[in-house]
């Protein structure tokens, strides 16, 4: 959900040409964030209970640090696109 919250107002800042989202059915988009959010819930929970003590590092390794891993690519990518969104900014103050 706070994803969706981030993502949407990006929508109409970084890109040159104008951008329309139209969700035509508002429960849809609400439903599946819900849904995931549960179902990443209930897949952290179920390896938690299924993995024995003995091996969460090998858990671990397998999940926590390949989303990491992907987490800071974004984070270096959204710090590549900070000079669009300034390019972007000074594209449309010109116009």
């Amino acid at each position: 959900m706070l994803a969706a919250i981030v993502v949407f107002p990006l929508l109409y800042l970084i890109p040159a040409e104008p951008v329309s989202v139209t969700i035509s059915s508002w429960p849809l988009p609400i439903c599946v964030v819900l849904i995931a959010g549960l179902l990443a819930g209930f897949v952290g929970l179920l390896l938690g209970t299924v993995v024995p003590p003995r091996q969460i590092g090998f858990i671990f390794s397998l999940v926590v640090i390949p989303v990491t891993a992907v987490l800071i690519a974004l984070v270096e990518i959204t710090a590549a696109l900070a000079w669009l969104i300034i390019r972007s900014f000074i594209r449309r103050a010109t116009d």
